[in-house]
């Protein structure tokens, strides 16, 4: 039985014997994800053998230790690794808190976290997909490059692992529930993201990758079982500033904006049905009542793109169309800006008021570290396209200020090596329209 260790001064004592990876950072691998100012949960990759000892202390290893708080632990039959969560209650947002982990009376790593302040007027986030373990070095330096960056959550929006890529082999039919456990253990055990001392909130939605199959869709026989898998290792949508949707969807609610994680694979008809759906009938409604009860921006997140009728890859417009355009009258008149991963290119597009009462923008980010392909936007020029950049390992951030009767997105793109490769400042209209 885990056991709960509280007194501090044989924690202080035993730091000594802290084991750390070079460059300071964690020996375990650690994820921060769901968390508001009262409530977080963390998982942590282990052993079922292992036998560790879980402490939080508030403010510092001198300060007191936090006994609310419960374990979950993960398991399957079939792995030998399981995920322990970690949930927290009664947190306070001006406090900085200790994640102490102990093995055998020594302490094997400490993590620094925080509440996450939902009411905050700006909002600083990584919008990022596409997350190969092919590229251990590129992944490692890139990774280093946004730890650089201060900000209140990460945005991992698809592929955060290639489920369906094992020994470097694709498995066409698909990954098996088994599979795809063991590809996020990997991951997870290889990733610097897992290593960062100082933990950020993690917020995750699939796309086909780690959905299990190349271009899935509902057809795919280990849908159900590999949804689970996808919420142990991203247990986001359990908060109370959380609504869980339909699949592995859910919305995170901030007092300026509504972040809404769509499911784009459990759902979705089949490519060759130009009349299907590409989120399903019941998670679209979800929607739509989220949107009717809400004034505030709402950013809508999807693996892969929403516009993308330009090119011959997976999009909601180009295999779904009919579908596409009842889903555009939902949003009609309402403040929207959508956010897309899949590409291996990052880019702004132009989206003219005519499709929904209204202009906004979709964000792509994508190829953080995953093969990237030069002379994309020569191939399959987008005609709607701001800015862009492809052929490079990239992430972006993203910038949210809220005004009165606007939201101003400031957003800035980053390729590996550390360069700025566009910046680029939107404004969107909170004020419905009075023409409406």
């Amino acid at each position: 039985m885990l056991k709960i260790l509280l007194f501090c001064c044989f924690v202080i004592s035993s730091c000594a014997n802290i084991s750390i990876v070079p460059g300071g950072e964690g020996h375990l691998s650690i994820l921060q994800t769901s968390t508001n100012e009262t409530e977080s949960i963390i998982n942590i990759l282990a052993t079922k053998t292992s036998n560790y000892d879980y402490m939080i202390f508030k403010n510092g290893l001198h300060g007191q230790s936090v006994e609310d708080f419960k374990i979950i632990n993960h398991t399957v039959a079939y792995s030998d690794w399981m995920i322990t969560e970690i949930h927290l209650n009664n947190l306070n947002k001006d406090n900085t808190y200790l994640l102490v982990v102990k093995e055998a009376d020594k302490t094997i790593d400490i993590r620094k976290f925080k509440a996450l302040d939902t009411t905050k007027k700006e909002l600083r986030f990584l919008l990022t997909s596409c997350m190969s373990d092919m590229f251990p070095e590129i992944q490692s330096d890139i990774w280093g490059q946004v730890f650089k960056h201060d900000l209140d959550m990460y945005l991992l929006i698809g592929d955060n692992v290639y489920g369906d890529y094992v020994d470097g082999k694709w498995i066409e039919n698909g990954a098996s529930p088994q599979q795809l456990w063991q590809r996020f253990v990997d991951g997870r055990l290889n990733f610097r993201l897992y290593k960062k001392r100082e933990l950020v909130p993690v917020y995750g939605i699939w796309d086909d990758h780690d959905y299990g199959k190349n271009n899935g869709d509902k057809n795919f026989k280990y849908a159900r079982e590999n949804a689970n898998i996808f919420k142990v290792f991203f247990p986001n949508g359990q908060l109370s500033n959380e609504h869980k949707g339909f699949g592995v969807g859910y919305s995170l609610n901030f007092v300026n904006a509504n972040f809404y994680f769509l499911d784009n694979r459990t759902f979705r008809d089949s490519a060759n049905d130009v009349r299907g759906t590409h989120f399903g009938v019941s998670q679209v409604q979800w929607l739509k009542q989220e949107l009717d009860q809400s004034e505030k921006l709402s950013f809508l997140i999807s693996g892969d793109q929403f516009f993308g009728n330009f090119h011959p890859f997976e999009s909601y417009e180009r295999l779904h169309p009919n579908s596409f355009m009842t889903f555009l009258e939902i949003l009609r008149d309402k403040p929207v800006l959508f956010l897309s991963g899949d590409r291996h290119l990052s880019e702004i597009q132009n989206i003219d008021k005519s499709y929904i009462g209204r202009q906004t923008f979709e964000i792509t980010s994508s190829g953080i570290h995953a093969k990237v392909f030069p002379g994309s936007f020569e191939k399959y020029p987008n005609p709607n396209q701001i800015v862009g950049i492809d052929g490079q390992y990239n992430f972006t951030i993203i910038e949210l200020k809220s005004l009165k009767n606007q939201s101003i997105i400031n957003v800035k793109n980053e390729v590996y090596g550390g360069k700025t490769s566009f910046q680029k400042k939107l404004v969107l209209s909170n004020e419905k329209n009075k023409t409406n």
